[in-house]
């Protein structure tokens, strides 16, 4: 799926080619291998892809599932799918069934190692992907006028291709854009113009990824398919050639499954259209036969008269395709072979042979385009010869193929065997001694009649898919879109086929199970007979007389119509069941299609009636059922009322009681509220009288208060201007100011002498603190701990001695800057003076 689906306007997950699986079962049922058997890939789509469709999913599936070494390895770096022509061009890149490519390629790596593929391998069938995505992105330059061309050495996916492929540049530019002409022995080389070179380049493209996929195919057949005996493999030509295969399958089941192409019928449609349409006119006329066959060895079987069924024959349309001599392939066939030949001369070759063919059409309109019509069993398809001999030859240019057996890698040079495998000639007819070139057109005819040839060794089943809308939606049922499909797969012709007979078909017991209303009668007297007769003989019997009436009973004289079916059905005469339209077989029964629409009418018309009388007689009993039941469900309605009502008067008479008390509860609740809100209300009254009264009586001793602080005001100030007055007279004698210092002064030079006898106390009580310490020496621990408190406690008292005498010096400093902060406050009283004069003039005013 990885390699060979892509995502179409239909299909998401669509295969591009047609592959049928062998799977081989021992005599027991235990599957034991298979083989695959690939048919016709769509090469087209490496190269160009419609709007709204994908590459395939390879390629997408490695840009978004890699990780970034692998993506370094493989020289795709930070490349994304718009980043390459052949996964851009049609501006798809996702999938609507939401299927995400990075879970697909995890589940592509897996496949891979399941399959047997070696690491190498694995890394071998990446790197020629990645190098196809590169090589999509090369461009050719034209040179001398357009008269040659040369590979952009200047462009980025150069150096990727030859790493990943092992040529060279020289190399790869030789084998694109030169040819080699040999003449007479010799060999020429000449350049080829630009569009050449690029069809050329595209060419390898399509041949490199068309090996590598053959080679994934038959990687897996090496894998998966079981080896055969020596004894079961011989075989000879003709008959023999069957007989020994049916030999050699003799000790083992195949079940095949063929997954081919479905029709198609595109707006544009050309060479890889016309071969697939070509493949199913082939299956649709193998099913036909097939369906044809399976009734008349039925019918054979069953022992009942048939006439010979006539069917739509498709056989002109598959000659008209495929037909030695004027066969649409084979002409494209001889003009692939002829020199010199276009889409144009082989156009007009069929115009010539085939003009005049019931399922060959070619109008003016479609002359002028260059286009042809065939009528297939779906309808008619319209063809556009644009590029049908290009894609039929499928030529790789020579030099291509020595390029890849000239690389370095063995897996490219594997691949150039597969890629000259698969291009060798077809070995000439005795009379014949030039070999012919294999065409896509010729191989594809020759695998389909080998195909054709293992399906006619097969009982085969079918399986029809369709899609219930075109939109991908669920829920969605298109039914124009479901008949094309069922016209298109061959069912509608089948059924149409399977209706000439005998359609509706029942075994004996089914019939009768089915059936037994409409003859019950016959059958209980056929029981009884002495004769003996099978149940469903006498039942078709009783029912070929019924249809009979039914069918000759005229609606306008049903009197004069019925005389005579009444005589001969009375008188016992058996019904033409042939003209009727139903055979008794040995186990089944068969019907023809208007015969089961009777059947069926009468049946249903036999089941409504006893339907009807059915229900009349369920309706009465029901209605019984229910006339009882409603009569005793009356009793008890009519005791249960009588208790409610008894209740309904005691819980009254509860409740007046009650109410009684909550209505007295109520008032008394009622009262003590509103005794309460007066209660609140005379409060708040009291509360505001007494309110105003403090706030009348406040108001008095607010304006005493004020008279009384503009009286100490007054009198603070008088007495401010006394003290006023005394630090003036102070500030005038400065002999305290003296005296003080001279006291400080004292006691500075008692603190020193002080300080001078600590001094000398501290020395003696040193050494005999050092004294002592060398008597400690002899003495307890303990004593010397004492003595070194002893010691601290002196260092103590000198360092408080110190202490106490810098607070005196800074006393002495204090109060000499006090004498000048009295100066100062000197002047700033006189000052103060003057500004409170006229305060003080104001209040003696007041």
């Amino acid at each position: 799926e990885s390699f060979g689906n892509a995502r179409t306007h239909r299909n998401d997950n669509s295969s591009r080619f047609g592959k049928f699986i062998e799977l081989r079962f021992t005599s027991s049922g235990t599957l034991v291998g298979a083989s695959i058997e690939t048919y016709l890939l769509e090469k087209v789509r490496l190269i160009s892809q419609a709007e709204g469709e994908r590459n395939y999913h390879v390629f997408y599936e490695m840009l978004a599932g890699m990780t970034e070494e692998d993506l370094d390895s493989f020289l795709l770096g930070e490349y994304t799918a718009e980043d390459f022509r052949i996964t851009s061009c049609s501006g798809t890149y996702d999938r609507r069934d939401g299927v995400r490519d990075v879970d697909t390629y995890e589940d592509l790596v897996d496949a891979l190692e399941v399959m047997g593929f070696s690491p190498q391998h694995r890394k071998d069938v990446f790197g020629i992907a990645s190098a196809v995505l590169h090589m999509s992105n090369l461009t050719i330059l034209p040179t001398k006028g357009g008269e040659e061309c040369e590979i952009d050495a200047s462009n980025e996916h150069l150096e990727p291709i030859l790493q990943l492929m092992g040529i060279t540049k020289e190399n790869l530019n030789q084998a694109i854009c030169y040819f080699k002409i040999e003449a007479r022995g010799q060999s020429y080389t000449r350049a080829v113009q630009k569009d050449t070179a690029e069809k050329g380049l595209e060419a390898l493209i399509k041949a490199t990824y068309s090996a590598m996929f053959d080679f994934i195919v038959q990687n897996i057949n090496s894998n998966i398919t079981v080896k055969k005996k020596a004894g079961s493999s011989s075989s000879t030509e003709g008959g023999a050639k069957k007989r020994s295969s049916k030999n050699a399958n003799a000790g083992n089941a195949v079940i095949g499954v063929l997954d081919i192409f479905g029709f198609e019928s595109f707006k544009t449609n050309s060479f890889e259209q016309l071969c697939i349409n070509y493949c199913n006119e082939a299956l649709q006329q193998q099913f036909n036969l097939f369906v044809l066959k399976n009734e008349q060895e039925e019918y054979e079987q069953e022992g009942i008269k048939w006439n010979f069924i006539s069917f739509p024959d498709n056989q002109d349309a598959l000659d008209l395709i495929w037909k030695k001599g004027y066969g649409i392939l084979n002409i494209l066939d001889d003009q692939c072979r002829a020199p010199g030949t276009t889409d144009k001369t082989f156009a007009n070759d069929i115009y010539n042979k085939l003009t005049n063919k019931p399922r060959f059409e070619a109008n003016f309109r479609q002359v002028g385009a260059r286009q042809f019509g065939v009528f297939h069993y779906a309808g008619l398809v319209e063809y556009d010869t644009n590029g049908f001999v290009e894609k039929n030859k499928d030529e790789l240019p020579r030099e291509a193929t020595e390029l890849l057996l000239s690389s370095s890698s063995a897996f490219i040079k594997e691949l150039a065997a597969i890629i000259s495998k698969s291009s060798a000639p077809e070995p000439a007819k005795p009379s014949r001694g030039k070999k012919k070139s294999v065409t896509v057109g010729g191989h594809f005819a020759s695998q389909l009649t080998s195909l054709r040839q293992k399906i006619d060794l097969t009982s085969p089943h079918y399986v029809r898919c369709l899609k219930p809308n075109g939109q991908l939606v669920p829920d969605n049922f298109d039914p124009l879109m479901i008949v094309e499909q069922l016209r298109c797969a061959g069912v509608v012709e089948a059924v149409r086929v399977s209706r000439v007979g005998y359609p509706q078909r029942y075994n004996h017991s089914q019939f009768v199970s089915r059936y037994r209303t409409l003859g019950s009668k016959e059958m209980k007297k056929a029981s009884k007979s002495s004769r003996k007769v099978k149940p469903v003989v006498a039942l078709v019997d009783a029912i070929a007389k019924k249809m009979w009436e039914i069918e000759n009973k005229a609606p306008s004289t049903p009197a004069k119509a019925s005389k005579k079916d009444k005589k001969s059905s009375s008188s016992g005469e058996k019904v033409d069941l042939l003209a009727v339209g139903i055979q008794v077989g040995k186990t089944k029964v068969f019907l023809r299609r208007k015969a089961f629409d009777i059947l069926e009418k009468m049946r249903k018309d036999f089941m409504a009636a006893a339907s009807i009388k059915v229900q009349a007689i369920a309706r009465g009993y029901i209605n019984r059922r229910d006339f009882n039941e409603y009569c005793e469900a009356n009793l008890q309605l009519q005791c249960w009322i009588r208790v409610i009502i008894a209740e309904r008067k005691v819980q009254a008479a509860r409740e007046q009681f009650n109410a009684q008390r909550i209505q007295s509860t109520y008032r008394q609740y009622r009262g003590r509220r509103m005794f309460l809100a007066m209660l609140v209300v005379a409060r708040w009254c009291q509360r505001r009288q007494r309110g105003a009264a403090g706030r009348a009586h406040y108001k008095k001793v607010y304006e005493i208060r004020r008279a009384t602080i503009v009286i100490q005001c007054a009198v603070r100030v008088r007495q401010s201007t006394l003290v006023m007055m005394k630090l003036k007279q102070e500030a005038k004698d400065l002999s305290n100011v003296a005296e003080e210092r001279d006291k400080f002064r004292e006691r500075m030079e008692q603190m020193r002498i002080e300080m001078e006898r600590v001094k000398v106390a501290a020395q003696k009580e040193a050494e005999e603190a050092a004294k002592l310490k060398k008597e400690a020496s002899l003495r307890d621990l303990s004593m010397a701990a004492d003595a070194e408190d002893e010691l601290a406690r002196v260092k103590e008292e000198l360092a408080n001695t110190q202490k106490e005498l810098e607070e005196e010096r800074l006393r002495f400093q204090e109060a000499n800057n006090l004498a000048e902060a009295r100066l100062e406050e000197l002047e700033t009283a006189r000052e103060t003076v003057a500004q409170v004069e006229p305060k003080l003039q104001e209040a003696n005013d007041l």
